[in-house]
């Protein structure tokens, strides 16, 4: 569908462009009574491709089958006179968060632990349904302040896999964003589960308090070596309102073998409430008693996380011999170049 301001799409007309991805785009429009909606309609890339049809259709069975105040709301659905499939959604106001970042900025601790818990709720929502989101980022998060406070609203579910949807053959495809992605997400070893949304609710935790992405590059390949690298700076080095028990959270919640992760997104939330709660201890405490706080912070990530190992980051860190086919792999798999999905397995399995 060729789409344009003044396009008809059921009974909707599109007014304005409101964003695009890989998949599609979101259109501002307006019914005859002058209500305004969100219209998705699919890219023209994708419309003949029958596996971007079936997830744009997996994406209106999710939203039309949640409610939640922190997830978008789907509303209709149809075909235009083409055929061609569309997605009536709730119009979000407010920014995305990385929009709202760039704008003003690392959160505080108060309104990143209220916007990060937000998104938490909507999470465990939609894994109560089967549901992952499996693209959890900034660009996905709308952010508008009402009344002093923050008001989060996931949206974009183009990806998401659903254990009661048919499943989508997606051989030789990496979908997500890799800055927010798990190390298994990324090669696809694994099913997509929670644990691909528990991770990129970390990064987005992190990056609502530093201001930046704890694994970053210039290219592809640098990004993906410094998630398997698993070194990330402390966001205790940008945010003096933290203790280390924050450094230890971030150091198990990114650990790179998922089983050393928060198995649930429950046991995530309790240990996230007790870093920001630990903040708050930190900064009313002064003098004397600032000294005791002091002297009682645990000194590693084991001892904060009640590990008997080292640092998770630390103790899973592969060769830079094995860094760097992993590197080389995933950028051919990226690149569609013929690498034998066994050869990928091999150099994904090195590092696990």
């Amino acid at each position: 569908m060729h789409t344009i301001p003044g396009t008809k799409v059921g009974e909707l007309q599109l007014t304005t462009p409101l964003g695009a991805g890989g998949m599609g785009q979101v259109w501002r429009a307006t019914n005859s009574a002058g209500e305004v909606f969100a219209v998705k309609v699919l890219g023209e890339l994708c419309v003949d491709d029958p596996a971007s049809r079936a997830r744009f259709e997996r994406e209106g069975d999710v939203v039309l089958a949640v409610d939640h105040p922190h997830i978008v709301r789907g509303i209709d659905r149809g075909m235009d006179e083409s055929g061609n499939p569309f997605l009536v959604l709730e119009q979000v106001p407010g920014l995305r968060l990385d929009h709202f970042l760039e704008k003003h900025g690392p959160l505080s601790i108060d309104e990143a632990e209220s916007l990060v818990l937000q998104i938490a709720d909507a999470l465990e929502h939609i894994h109560a349904r089967g549901v992952t989101h499996r693209d959890l980022k900034p660009a996905n998060i709308l952010v508008e302040r009402t009344r002093g406070e923050l008001h989060a609203t996931l949206i974009d579910f183009g990806i998401a896999s659903a254990s009661w949807a048919d499943s989508i053959t997606e051989a030789r495809q990496t979908l997500g964003t890799l800055k927010y992605m798990s190390p298994e997400q990324t090669f696809g070893v694994n099913a997509p589960s929670h644990f691909a949304d528990l991770w990129g609710l970390t990064v987005v935790a992190y990056e609502c308090l530093a201001g930046r992405v704890p694994f970053d590059g210039e290219s592809l390949g640098q990004i993906c070596v410094a998630i398997y690298d698993g070194d990330f700076l402390p966001v205790t080095l940008f945010n003096g309102g933290f203790t280390p028990v924050a450094d230890a959270f971030f150091s198990r919640a990114l650990a790179r073998d998922r089983q050393h992760r928060f198995q649930s997104l429950g046991e995530w939330r309790a240990a996230f409430r007790e870093v920001t709660a630990g903040s708050d201890r930190c900064r009313r405490a002064s003098g004397a008693n600032r000294s005791a706080l002091d002297a009682a912070r645990p000194t590693t990530v084991a001892e904060a996380c009640g590990r008997d190992s080292e640092p998770v980051t630390r103790a899973l860190r592969p060769t830079r011999s094995n860094r760097t086919g992993v590197a080389y792999a995933w950028l051919a798999a990226m690149a569609g170049m013929l690498v034998p999905a066994n050869a990928c397995l091999r150099a994904f399995t090195q590092i696990f």
